[in-house]
């Protein structure tokens, strides 16, 4: 059974924070360089920004401590869901750019859980259960 909406909005924030937490990152606004090509700059798309622009953001809230085992978990779940999907999502948690409306960021959602049904399933078959 997929989380419910809400605690899955809960997770992708924690999984957002994870994502930009590392000061290492190209612009240290994404822990994932998979996430390096969805990042929108002046000099393009990917490239890397001139020396001393890292990015600080913050959420200006206190926020609990970064579940980093439930985020790594979930990044494995968003990275085989549609790239459209994905971008929405880096886009909104990550980023922070507040790119996709309601129904963009629910279809995402629902891409979440059909990933996981769909590894659930697998799993289940190599296990002889389906």
């Amino acid at each position: 059974m997929p989380d419910s909406y809400q605690s899955m909005r809960l997770r992708l924030w924690n999984w957002g924070r994870w994502g930009r937490q590392n000061p290492d990152a190209p612009d240290g606004s994404c822990r994932n360089h998979l996430y390096d090509m969805m990042i929108e700059r002046a000099e393009g798309w990917g490239d890397d920004p001139p020396a001393g622009t890292a990015r600080t953001q913050s959420a200006g809230i206190d926020a609990p401590e970064i579940d980093e085992p439930d985020a790594e978990a979930l990044d494995c779940l968003i990275m085989q869901a549609p790239k459209r999907h994905r971008i929405v999502l880096v886009s909104v948690y990550v980023l922070r750019v507040g790119r996709g409306s309601r129904d963009d960021v629910d279809a995402a959602i629902r891409a979440i859980w059909d990933v996981a049904a769909a590894n659930r399933a697998v799993v289940e078959a190599m296990r002889g259960k389906g």
